[in-house]
């Protein structure tokens, strides 16, 4: 288990899922998009503490807000995408 970022297109999709995964009983959090990660839409993503990313993906496609990408971090910062 370690930490994740799903990156947005925008704030409202971020809060849709940070409100969807703290129902589910994950640590979820609305943050900037750091701009290592940052292409395109406005910049927000949700981070989420502590998680197996397989089980993130499968309830975001259960719930069809799948569309975002998906990195793990490490100190903070994303090092590798889990799903494009």
């Amino acid at each position: 288990m370690f930490d994740i970022l799903i990156v947005c297109r925008t704030l409202t999709a971020a809060q849709r899922v940070a409100r969807l995964l703290s129902a589910r009983g994950w640590r979820a959090m609305v943050i900037r998009t750091p701009p290592s990660v940052w292409r395109e839409g406005c910049g927000w993503s949700v981070k989420v503490l502590k998680v197996r990313p397989q089980q993130v993906i499968d309830e975001l496609e259960r719930a069809q807000l799948s569309q975002n990408r998906i990195y793990r971090l490490e100190g903070g910062l994303p090092v590798e995408e889990v799903r494009p």
